[in-house]
């Protein structure tokens, strides 16, 4: 984990698929990360276990989603996910070899 090779994050923004109750807990009570995620449409602002989920699903539920992305600075995770898709068009990720010596690194 990044964490161990010496990096230290403040917040980390994520993609609603990561929003569960288990990555809540680990990220912000036993690490002490902020943690920016989306949440489900019919999401209910309740902790379920973690005051600092509850906190964020009670800002989702009650701000407008614009208002939302400036105040929690989610904006940050789409500008780095698009350069991170700049990113995999100009270097794909695609083997184009019809054999397996042709896909072994040289």
């Amino acid at each position: 984990m990044a964490a161990e090779g010496g990096h230290r994050f403040e917040k980390i923004y994520a993609d609603g698929a990561y929003s569960s109750n288990r990555n809540w807990i680990y990220l912000t009570r036993e690490n002490g990360y902020g943690f920016v995620t989306g949440f489900k449409v019919n999401t209910r602002p309740v902790s379920n276990g973690c005051l600092a989920r509850g906190l964020a699903a009670g800002l989702w539920c009650n701000t407008p989603y614009k208002v939302w992305t400036e105040a929690t600075g989610y904006y940050f995770r789409w500008k780095s996910e698009t350069g991170f898709s700049d990113f995999e068009e100009i270097f794909p990720e695609t083997v184009t070899a019809t054999s397996v010596r042709g896909m072994s690194w040289r």
